[in-house]
């Protein structure tokens, strides 16, 4: 045995009191293999062969000594080491759930319990339940406000769409119970929204930073955008669904509003349903701030002079709501043709070529507009119009 270095099983001692030394752990790895690359190149060098010296390499003798060295240097400088080790990196297995799966399985949830009620409250046809799974689900799966907003407007449109529906039966012949909306009218209301929000994911990541024109104006440009959209959605809604039971009659806007028109015809404005359209958008935007508010996504307008705070949104939810109402009354005045039956006392929107020509035109005579467009066009190109402004609507409020 070599002078100077420890017996056998004084080596062994050393080796199991140091092993399990705090700091320890780290350390003989590092100083196992840079003696062992040393000793190897030494002996390369005068021809040895490298696998040999493995085998009579002293592993014990190294971590024995060098662990002796460390221990009596900590104590003589009073270093107190640490209780354990740095946590080791966490393998994908054990990860916790990343917040984008979070609002997958929020989104399969919500999409599904929204279809099957709005199916079973007959707010919604089996194609319209379809529909609105998917823009549920990717509206939620990019945002739980903006999933959350777009319920807001669904439950809300279809709870005033049921209300006293007996009496909006008898005001307009295609009433149906509880809306029942088809696919296009769901995706008229909707797609527009969903492109937003699924855009806003790939292009900006989550919905998580405060809304600001000067600091992130591409963010805070589809925010309004977004919350433009359902305003008119909801403001539109609102409109027809309690301006329609107004107890003064409406005017068409097309003719400047000196003509009374029907209740339920295409272009006519009451000030009740105009004031209902305010407020389904102003709705919208409150409700996008408070939802910021409780999910942790503030609406820092700050910046935005005299509307401040969760004011602003409101504002531009309510201008989009009044301005998609407007341009609803204004596209289906011009492009949607209504008609009136005057033995049922009601509108009728497509009437026979029968009771067209049948009974005279006393009986079935058309009240306003060109047989141009659907109900569902009119909805795309206003909630577009409504859309493309609060952006800049946004901007100049700033």
């Amino acid at each position: 045995m070599r002078s100077g270095v420890p017996g056998p099983r004084r080596r062994l001692s050393y080796a199991r009191q140091t092993v399990t030394a705090p700091g320890f752990q780290a350390l003989r790895v590092y100083v196992a293999g840079k003696a062992l690359r040393n000793k190897i190149s030494d002996r390369s060098d005068r021809g040895a062969s490298g696998f040999e010296e493995m085998l009579s390499f002293d592993f014990v003798e190294v971590f024995a000594q060098t662990a002796q060295l460390f221990h009596i240097h900590t104590q003589r400088e009073n270093m107190s080491l640490p209780d354990k080790l740095p946590p080791l990196p966490v393998s994908e297995a054990s990860r916790p759930p990343s917040k984008f799966l979070i609002n997958l399985v929020m989104a399969t949830i919500f999409a599904t319990t929204l279809s099957y009620r709005g199916l079973w409250k007959h707010s919604l046809s089996k194609s319209g339940a379809l529909a609105a799974w998917v823009v549920g689900f990717l509206s939620m799966g990019a945002s739980l406000r903006f999933g959350a907003l777009m319920i807001l407007f669904y439950q809300s449109s279809s709870m005033l769409t049921r209300y006293r529906c007996e009496t909006k039966a008898l005001l307009e012949e295609d009433h149906k119970q509880g809306g029942q909306r088809s696919a296009a009218q769901v995706l008229a209301c909707s797609f527009l929204g969903t492109l937003i929000a699924v855009a806003f994911v790939f292009l900006l990541g989550p919905d998580d930073l405060p809304l600001n024109f000067e600091a992130s104006p591409l963010r805070s440009r589809l925010l309004c955008a977004y919350v433009g959209h359902y305003a008119c959605c909801n403001g539109d809604t609102w409109a027809s669904e309690i301006g329609i039971l107004s107890p003064s009659s409406p005017r068409l806007v097309t003719a400047g509003f000196r003509r009374v028109v029907p209740r339920g015809t295409n272009g006519g404005m009451s000030l009740t349903g105009t004031l209902a359209s305010i407020a389904g958008g102003a709705l919208i935007g409150t409700g996008h701030s408070i939802l910021g508010f409780v999910l942790g996504m503030p609406d820092d307008a700050s910046g935005a002079g005299w509307c401040p705070g969760w004011f602003f949104m409101t504002v531009i939810g309510a201008a989009c709501g009044f301005i998609g109402s407007l341009s609803d009354s204004i596209l289906g005045g011009l492009f949607q043709a209504t008609w009136y039956c005057a033995e049922k006392k009601r509108v009728v929107k497509h009437p026979t070529a029968q009771e067209r020509q049948g009974r005279g035109a006393e009986q079935v005579r058309l009240i306003s507009g060109l047989d141009l467009l659907s109900n569902e066009h009119v909805n795309l190109i206003s909630i577009a119009l409504s859309t493309a402004l609060a952006p800049v609507l946004g901007r100049l409020l700033w």
